[in-house]
């Protein structure tokens, strides 16, 4: 609600000799009838690391200045210090493949508050750098299987293989970004079985001989398997396991 005289706003108050600097109808500015935003930026816009941090939206004008914010920050705000600024954000973006990302902030004024310049809105903004690429890395390596006692059963006419069972396994990995390795048998479901003799473990690379002797849940067919774990968490080997040929009773 401007402060008028006739037709047009007035350009001055004063007290006395002295000039008015400002006047309120309650919480509304009525005297001077235009309050201007100087600026509105990020104080810093270089490229943030993906593991995160906070930026500086900084609003400068004159006290009494109304705007809006949309974008990484969002509101209405009258400005009663100047400079007042806005903590913004941003979380950890550090994970494998994760892409970069931007922080807009768009400012635009609200009732008798102009911008300097004479634009509709200011607008900043900064990016945050994209998380590390998923990388690949040869695994080599073999799971050499041998029959050692062949015990099957029949299940609803289907030949299987049955408790007791057992089988020598040579097997040996190799891997520059391994950091462990794991010798397992698929499928998985039912009586697991045992397994003995010198298994894989921790470090890049092994080699040894094992034992595996079947549980009680017969199944049809068999096949053994080494999975490793990868240093660095954004490596994945290729391929992503070893595999035994398929053991048919």
């Amino acid at each position: 609600m401007p402060t008028n005289l006739g037709p047009e706003a007035i350009s001055a108050v004063k007290a006395g000799h002295a000039d008015v600097v400002a006047m309120y109808a309650g919480d509304t500015q009525i005297f001077p009838n235009e309050v201007v935003l100087q600026s509105a930026a990020y104080t810093d816009t270089s490229n943030m690391s993906a593991t995160g941090g906070s930026r500086i939206f900084r609003v400068a004008g004159e006290i009494g200045s109304s705007y809006s914010l949309s974008g990484a920050a969002t509101g209405s705000y009258n400005l009663s210090v100047s400079p007042f600024d806005h903590t913004i954000t941003a979380s950890n973006n550090n994970q494998c493949d994760s892409p970069s990302r931007s922080f807009p902030i768009t400012l635009t004024p609200l009732g008798n508050t102009t911008l300097q310049g004479g634009g509709s809105t200011f607008t900043s903004t900064f990016t945050q750098t994209a998380g590390p690429t998923t990388q690949s890395y040869p695994l080599t390596g073999s799971i050499t299987v041998t029959n050692t006692n062949y015990v099957t059963t029949t299940v609803s006419g289907q030949l299987r293989w049955a408790q007791g069972a057992s089988w020598d396994i040579v097997w040996s990995y190799s891997g520059s970004n391994v950091s462990s390795a794991n010798l397992f048998r698929a499928p998985a479901s039912g009586s697991p079985g045992t397994f003995g003799g010198t298994l894989p473990g921790s470090g890049s690379s092994g080699s040894g001989t094992a034992t595996y002797v079947m549980g009680a849940t017969p199944v049809s067919v068999i096949t053994f398997l080494i999975n490793v774990s990868s240093t660095g968490g954004c490596y994945t080997p290729n391929p992503t396991s070893l595999t035994s040929a398929t053991q048919y009773p």
